[in-house]
């Protein structure tokens, strides 16, 4: 795709070594119209797309956000004077396709996505004192799976803990703000009331 071939051309700026995109999958794109003329400069467009490297399984996920107008540069500006926004393969700046990209797990918005989808962040917020032992304890084979991913608003993620014999499965959701504190207090009503079980 044209796509493909672009980003295939400033493969030395988005990934750490060579890579040959073997595939490439939008996952989802928005465009963000402003009618009014005043606020036309704030219209943005993102697509998120799936970027197959090569070896069979290898993937890679990135978000990219063009600010219309000539904006992005002064976008990637701000971003840079922003702490843990850039670097250590978090954000980069494509000047020549007027681009800002982001490698998941890094999300402009979602900035604690790391904690939640990395292996070796995510075992300590885990509720594994929740689970039997042995998963309730170290060390047990943990692999996360992100299913769902919506750049700057949500990221859902599958669980998978396994020690022996024994294995356990549980789904993470994820927000760009609160929401998950306040769903969460509306599932413990509902536990309250009897309706369903939590664990």
């Amino acid at each position: 795709s044209h796509l493909q071939r672009l980003l295939q051309r400033h493969g030395a700026e988005l990934f750490d070594e060579p890579a040959a995109i073997a595939d490439c999958t939008i996952v989802q794109s928005f465009l963000r119209p402003y009618e009014k003329p005043s606020s036309r400069g704030k219209s943005t467009l993102s697509i998120c797309v799936r970027l197959g490297l090569g070896d069979p399984g290898r993937s890679v996920v990135l978000y990219c956000k063009l600010f219309l107008e000539g904006r992005s540069e002064a976008a990637w500006q701000r971003l840079e004077k922003s702490p843990g926004q850039v670097g250590n393969a978090a954000a980069t700046w494509i000047g020549a396709l007027d681009m800002i990209v982001w490698r998941f797990p890094h999300d402009p918005r979602i900035r604690h996505l790391p904690q939640a989808v990395v292996v070796s962040n995510a075992r300590q917020h885990l509720p594994c004192h929740r689970l039997p032992t042995p998963l309730g304890s170290d060390p047990v084979e943990l692999t996360i799976e992100p299913v769902k991913y919506l750049p700057e608003k949500c990221c859902t993620s599958i669980y998978r803990l396994r020690s022996g014999a024994q294995s356990a499965t549980l789904y993470g959701k994820t927000y760009s703000d609160d929401r998950g504190r306040s769903i969460y207090r509306r599932i413990e009503r509902f536990h309250r009331t009897g309706l369903f079980k939590l664990p």
